[in-house]
This record gives C-alpha cells, structure tokens and sequence, in this order.
C-alpha cells in the first residue's frame, strides 16, 4: 500500500512539475511573439511616417515647379509687351 501510495504520489509531482515547466516555456513564447509583433507594428508605423513624409514633400516639389513656371510664363508675358510697346 505504501508502494503505491509513493508511486502515486512521485506520479502526480512529476505531472505537476511538467506542467509547469510547459507553461513557463509557452510563456516565453507568446512573449517572443509578442515582442515580434510590436516590432513590426513599429516597422509599419516609422514606414507610414516616411510614406507621409514623401507626399509632403513631393506636395512642396509640385507647388514649387507650379510657381516657377508660373513665373516663367509671366516673364514671357512682360517681354511680348516690352516688344509690342518696342513695336510700336
């Protein structure tokens, strides 16, 4: 009786034991992975700042090109009528 008493028991410590250690190890598995993925969600966001980032300044490149020939094409405007008044 006491043979299987302490066979039991051995038994349902080793069980109790394995089952923690399982649970340490699946612990720091879903740390990895959460680690992992907060990495990634950074990775994505510094990529949504720099995409953001691109179109602000092609938006500045735009409207700079759009003023310089706006410009240019108001100097072509003044040197028709310097000719024309030239002309005339």
């Amino acid at each position: 009786m006491k043979k299987i008493f302490g066979s039991l028991m051995l038994a349902s410590v080793m069980a109790v034991s394995m089952a923690a250690f399982s649970q340490q190890d699946q612990m720091k598995q879903d740390m990895q992975q959460d680690q992992m993925k907060n990495d990634q969600m950074k990775q994505d966001g510094m990529k949504d700042q720099k995409a953001k980032a691109d179109k602000k300044s092609k938006k500045a490149k735009t409207k700079k090109d759009q003023m310089r020939q706006d410009e240019m094409k108001d100097n072509r405007k003044d040197d028709t009528k310097k000719d024309e008044m030239k002309n005339n």
